[in-house]
């Protein structure tokens, strides 16, 4: 929990360190994390904006 306070973990690394102090996977919390992860991951390209140049 120091690295949480310290701001030097990930947001993965975060989930995980929750999941291990509470009963985090068990939540809706965590099913909704991993589902946006999910989606994050599947529109990581992104297409450059056109501009009217």
């Amino acid at each position: 929990m120091d690295s949480v306070e310290a701001g030097k973990l990930t947001l993965r690394e975060l989930i995980d360190t929750l999941a291990k102090d509470k009963n985090y996977k068990a939540s809706k919390w965590d099913q909704r994390y991993r589902e946006f992860t999910t989606l994050l991951q599947q529109t990581l390209t992104f297409a450059e904006p056109e501009t009217d140049v």
